[in-house]
């Protein structure tokens, strides 16, 4: 086997998707879903072209995503909470870009953006110069629905390629006096001409949106200020800090790769549903019982790893 880093000949060895070190901090999350092929694995999805050296370099990026994830978004926010996040700008960069070369591969599809430009900053961990041509945007995941998350399935970690970022509402009022509305039923998605590859990501509270340019052929900057205007997302940055913004509305929380805009009147109709069902006993009793059953979910199925390659 040709090392999918390195190029050379060497005995595979088991690359995690989605890092183990960051799937050991949801343990509940045994059951793999690949809404491409259709199939529910139990177990974790490993990809096999990595050798056992270049499997070993790139252990940082994993290392980080732990400290990382597990520092800021093991806990559920409030609507009305705006934490600080603090990061590498680099490395988290990296971690998306991994996460996104891997699921890529799982699914035999094109991989052209990862060069060995890519691969090689990917590798290297003394590289603490982010790529100029990839923009990070992050934001907190909140319910704000009358569907509490239990109801869908544990969806804590999620990965999809090519989200839809809006161009106009999701929702369009037809009198707001009469608070009527309507739903559009084909929204325009955003056009980003040079854009080669984008995922949109979710670790539990927390959202993040990869998107990567052709080198050169773009001003970054300008994208950055029109994606930050528009989306509620926080685009980061080389500072290392940003406060996240809600990103969740009351029709995209449970469908990740639905990006809505700021002025979207569904994050009206988000207030709305939180209104109704924060003091609901009912749902925290059903909460309660659901913990009590992750828990046990934890102690009958025991981490297993499944080949995706």
């Amino acid at each position: 086997m040709k090392c999918i880093y390195c190029g050379q000949d060497k005995k595979p060895s088991r690359e995690h998707i989605i890092s183990a070190a960051v799937l050991d901090l949801f343990p509940e999350c045994y059951l793999s879903i690949d809404m491409t092929k259709g199939i529910v694995h139990e177990a974790d999805p490993v990809i096999k072209d990595v050798c056992s050296d270049c499997n070993s370099k790139i252990a940082y990026i994993d290392s980080y995503a732990k400290d990382f994830i597990g520092a800021y978004f093991l806990k559920k926010y409030s609507y009305d909470e705006n934490p600080i996040l603090r990061y590498d700008y680099t490395l988290l960069q990296k971690v998306l870009l991994k996460y996104a070369y891997n699921d890529l591969r799982a699914h035999r599809r094109d991989v052209s953006f990862f060069d060995q430009e890519i691969r090689n900053y990917i590798l290297d961990e003394a590289n603490c110069v982010p790529m100029s041509n990839i923009i990070i945007m992050a934001g907190v995941a909140v319910n704000r629905t009358p569907a509490p998350d239990f109801l869908y399935g544990n969806l804590k970690l999620q990965m999809i390629e090519s989200p839809m970022l809006f161009d106009e509402t999701m929702v369009d009022f037809i009198d707001y006096n009469e608070w009527s509305f309507k739903l559009r039923e084909y929204p325009k998605r955003l056009e980003m001409p040079d854009l080669l590859m984008s995922y949109a990501f979710r670790f539990n509270s927390g959202q993040f949106l990869l998107l990567c340019f052709e080198k050169l052929k773009t001003d970054i900057e300008q994208e950055k200020i029109v994606l930050e205007c528009s989306y509620p997302y926080a685009v980061l940055n080389e500072t290392g800090e940003a406060e996240l913004p809600l990103c969740t509305s009351y029709l995209n929380y449970h469908h990740l790769g639905m990006v809505c805009l700021k002025w979207d009147p569904a994050f009206e109709l988000s207030y709305m549903a939180q209104r109704a069902n924060e003091n609901n006993e009912a749902l925290q009793e059903l909460q309660q019982k659901i913990d009590q059953i992750e828990k046990q979910i934890v102690k009958e199925h025991p981490r297993k790893y499944v080949n995706s390659s």
